[in-house]
């Protein structure tokens, strides 16, 4: 039982006593008499000039003149109540003090031995079972938390633009009531932010000042909500998504991450800081701190003395966490600012509708063989100039340049969207042109679609050549990123694009990214973080659990005992999540898409098979076995998949793999590859009577084909027996497949002077993250534990999730 029962449970018996007590006041028909007493009776009988007092099977006779009020059922004023709850306590002392000795000695001591049992039941299960988020360290001192609980708690952009007209108010030194507003204005660049006014009446004049807000990552499923502000600094706002109302607790948090970062030094880390905020509403006098440790420490100070400045660190009831972005840009900000090809492709089309040019640009483009569409896509271009002037000559649109008529037929016929094609035409204009493009157009489909392609292709390739310096640039300081965090004994756990910062020249931005010297990647959020560099024996303090399903495993879902009894090597479990989150990001780097975004759908289904069997006190070890045999299976298939569906792209890009990379990859699939012989023998050993030595062997030289022919032999047969041996065949060649997978990733293990496409490099992580990570031992008996949770909340696989165990 933990505290939460405990708690229930006296609950409990306050409640209960205090029903009694409600019967005990509220039961009886209460006379007041003129003296002040108080008798409580089963019916009051008017005789007279007297009152007829049934009680306990006697009759009272009071004079009417002797009794205040009669008062039954339920009370309708405060002093009704008063005397109800005066009689009821009354009743208890009588009923206490009429007991004798010995009877009151036994309730005190059913009492206290009932307290005694519930307490000491706490405490056992408490050894037995430690909370999961109960204690975390992030340096040489350990730093208790509250533990964190999975309800989402989102606060919208008017919280948050509330609290900074506040802290408008604050600044200009306005009263706490004076009138205010918030203003949208336009935003010029076409940016995600709002751009707001915000206005306060001081001194009977309106102050105005400009701030820009904006989410970062919508919707819901997060374990946090981060806004992106311009107040100042650059700055992002981060909302827990449990309110955090203790200001001890919320102080600990942040000290937890400064004292995580002590271990990154100097990596650039960005934080949570309460000066980041306080530094505008509040100045020291005399000498500033030289450290920013040593301003937070004065910070710290003003809020315990002065705790109205509290108040300007809470939105919406909570804490909120501030963090200062004023010289580093998020990673997910600069793959946005990649070359796109859409908006290439645009460009692309407009030259292709130069009416001076001749073919041989667009063969330049598209090659000799294409030039027929180049001849055809003209035709048609004229048919439609013609048709479009008449329709305006018809007074059925607004006047176009031919110039521009020509673009937006050789756009359409790209496939740019019609938003983007008829952004600049006039109003009444673009519905008809629109309609009258698209009713040519379809009358060439197979032209339109080869146009359309070649256009893509063309399109595409132009971007790409773009971006591949900044792409291996990416590339190769994740490694490094990694690598550094292997040296330190840090493994963040929650690594993803909108987690990491670029810091370079400001100024040089974002030409500095084409050169991995030229910039590094540093951190953003630790919360998640932990020092696995003494965890080797399963006996480090429990990280906080929690992931984003794009880019986690089960393991990070799962206590530090259970991941050790399964795979022993704690450290090493926890250091190969931050790699499987940087094979992701690599991939994602590359090609602008999810590595795994059909096996993260497991993530929320296994959080809720985790809660269920916590719930029914099953053993975590049999479905973590299970969950992560499903989840790496799964993850294995869609890796092939998606990294052959864009193997083109990954096989031009090219990094040099780092040798810490090639060593830790060469050491776990070695140890992968073993088991997969020990498995594939031992499966061999269940059904070998009969066999001879030769045919053993013959069956250990089979390759994964050979196998799989020999199940389908067998299985088309129809016999209970064959149909059994079939099975049988499909797990050797699935175990033979697994072999022969690893054995393509790991033949020729490159060196560090090697430059390696980024799909051998991928390669290398993922299956070295599996050689690693993946379950040994018996899976637990179907059906799967997944199976069994056919309905779970959608969770967002850019936003991190958590999970509480008691």
């Amino acid at each position: 039982m933990n505290m939460k029962t405990l708690l229930l449970v006296l609950v409990g018996l306050t409640l209960v006593g205090l029903a009694a007590l409600s019967v005990a006041a509220f039961g009886p028909t209460l006379v007041v008499m003129e003296d002040g007493r108080l008798i409580g009776v089963d019916r009051v009988l008017a005789r007279g000039d007297a009152w007829v007092l049934h009680c306990d099977g006697q009759q009272l006779i009071e004079d009417q003149k002797r009794v205040s009020a009669v008062l039954s059922g339920l009370p309708r004023t405060p002093e009704a109540m008063a005397l109800r709850l005066r009689f009821g306590l009354n009743r208890a002392e009588t009923l206490w003090r009429s007991m004798d000795r010995r009877h009151r000695r036994f309730s005190m001591g059913a009492g206290f031995l009932v307290f005694l049992v519930l307490f000491a039941g706490s405490l056992l299960r408490r050894r037995k079972e430690p909370a999961a988020l109960e204690t975390m360290t992030g340096g040489p001192a350990a730093v208790k938390l509250k533990p964190v609980v999975q309800t989402p708690r989102l606060v919208g952009l008017a919280d948050v633009e509330r609290f900074f007209l506040n802290l408008y108010r604050r600044q200009i030194g306005a009263s706490p009531g004076a009138p205010g507003r918030i203003e949208e204005i336009a935003n010029p660049s076409g940016g995600k932010g709002r751009i707001c006014q915000l206005s306060i009446k001081h001194n009977d004049e309106w102050r105005t000042r400009r701030m820009t807000l904006g989410p970062i990552g919508e919707g819901s499923g997060s374990r946090s909500q981060c806004f992106y502000a311009i107040f100042d600094t650059h700055m992002v706002i981060k909302i827990p998504p449990t309110p955090i109302r203790d200001f001890e607790d919320y102080v600990q948090r942040i000290q937890y991450e400064s004292a995580l970062v002590e271990c990154l030094s100097p990596r650039e880390c960005v934080i949570p800081s309460l000066s980041v905020i306080l530094s505008r509403v509040h100045r020291f006098a005399g000498l500033v701190p030289v450290t920013a440790a040593a301003l937070e420490a004065q910070y710290i100070d003003l809020l315990k003395t002065m705790p109205e400045y509290r108040d300007y660190l809470r939105i919406g009831g909570t804490f909120a966490f501030f963090m200062d972005l004023a010289r580093h840009c998020f990673m997910s900000q600069a793959l946005s600012e990649l070359d796109d090809a859409t908006t290439l492709l645009a460009a692309t089309a407009t030259a292709d509708a130069d009416p001076t040019g001749d073919c041989r640009g667009f063969e330049t483009r598209y090659g000799g063989q294409n030039g027929w569409a180049c001849f055809d896509l003209q035709k048609l271009c004229r048919r439609f100039e013609v048709d479009a002037r008449s329709m305006v000559a018809d007074g059925a649109g607004e006047t176009v340049g031919p110039g521009r008529l020509r673009e937006f037929f050789y756009q359409s016929a790209a496939g740019v969207g019609s938003e983007a094609v008829c952004q600049d035409l006039p109003p009444t204009a673009a519905g008809n042109i629109v309609s009258l493009g698209q009713t040519l157009l379809a009358t060439e489909p197979e032209l339109q679609q080869a146009y359309a392609t070649m256009a893509w292709a063309h399109a595409d390739s132009k971007a790409f050549a773009r971006n591949r310096p900044r792409m291996e640039a990416l590339a190769v300081n994740l490694l490094e990123l990694l690598a550094w965090l292997g040296k330190r004994g840090v493994a963040m756990r929650d690594l993803k694009p909108d987690n990491l910062l670029v810091a370079g020249n400001p100024d040089a931005y974002p030409l500095f990214l084409a050169s991995a010297d030229d910039f590094t990647l540093g951190l953003i959020d630790v919360e998640t973080a932990c020092d696995f560099g003494s965890m080797e024996s399963g006996t480090g303090v429990q990280p906080q659990l929690g992931g984003t399903p794009g880019y986690a495993t089960p393991a990070h879902f799962f206590p530090n005992r259970v991941l050790a009894a399964v795979h022993g090597d704690l450290g090493e479990v926890l250091h190969h999540q931050d790699w499987h989150a940087v094979a992701a990001i690599i991939f994602e780097t590359a090609t602008g898409k999810r590595l795994f975004g059909q096996t993260a759908g497991q993530i929320p289904r296994i959080m809720a098979a985790l809660q269920k069997a916590v719930m029914e006190r099953r053993s975590l070890v049999d479905l973590y076995r299970a969950v992560n045999g499903i989840f790496w299976k799964q993850a294995a298939e869609e890796f092939s998949r998606v990294t052959a569906a864009h193997s083109q792209r990954l096989e031009a890009l090219r990094v040099q793999m780092p040798r810490f990379l090639i060593k830790a990859a060469g050491t776990a699939m070695g140890r992968a590859r073993q088991r997969l012989d020990d498995r594939f023998g031992a499966c061999l050993a269940r059904r070998s009577e009969g066999l001879s030595l030769g045919d053993r062997q013959k069956l250990l030289a089979c390759s994964a084909d050979q196998l799989q022919r020999l199940q389908e032999k067998y299985r088309i047969s129809g016999t209970g027996a064959h149909h059994r041996i079939a099975a049988w065949f499909g797990d050797l060649a699935a175990l033979k497949q697994a072999a022969e997978i690893l054995d393509a990733a790991m033949t020729p293990v490159p060196d560090a002077s090697t430059a390696v496409s980024v799909r051998r490099l991928l390669a290398l992580m993922h299956y070295a993250t599996v050689g690693v990570m993946a379950a040994d031992g018996p899976v637990a008996a179907e059906p799967s534990p997944l199976e069994e949770i056919p309905d779970v909340p959608e969770i967002n696989p850019c936003h991190t999730a958590t999970v509480q165990l008691p």
